[in-house]
């Protein structure tokens, strides 16, 4: 911040003072997002004047879903404000479908959804029937 003239000066009734402030800090230090949600990651980038950057999905032992697990820049680095944060998300493992069967899957908290599934002319595809539903309490 500044003034011009300095303020020793004296002036005489109606002249002007040229005044410079600041609009706060240009950088930023990137907080830690480990172990939040991904929801809750965004937020505090968000309070911190930082920009989400996008996720990418991880697989690690022993950290729920949906768990930021790492992100970049780190943590504790200083950056310009509006720089972009990726986060690094827990996601569910892929299933890997080797022959023909059947699989039920959890949906969230409102079920499971049973299905059938065959391969596909030899292709590496496969075809997906879904052959039962069940409501959560039912």
């Amino acid at each position: 911040m500044s003034q011009d003239p300095p303020g020793e000066m004296k002036l005489k009734a109606g002249e002007g003072v040229k005044l410079v402030i600041s609009k706060g800090p240009r950088f930023v230090t990137v907080p830690s997002l480990k172990g939040l949600s991904e929801r809750q990651a965004k937020n505090l980038l968000a309070k911190s004047g930082l920009s989400f950057g996008g996720s990418e999905s991880t697989q690690l032992d022993g950290v729920a879903e949906g768990v930021v697990t790492a992100q970049a820049p780190p943590a504790e680095t200083r950056v310009e404000k509006s720089t972009s944060v990726q986060l690094f998300v827990k996601t569910p493992a892929a299933t890997v479908f080797t022959s023909a069967g059947t699989q039920t899957f959890a949906a969230s908290t409102s079920g499971t959804l049973t299905f059938a599934y065959t391969p596909s002319a030899g292709n590496g595809t496969y075809s997906f029937y879904a052959i039962a539903t069940d409501q959560a309490g039912n």
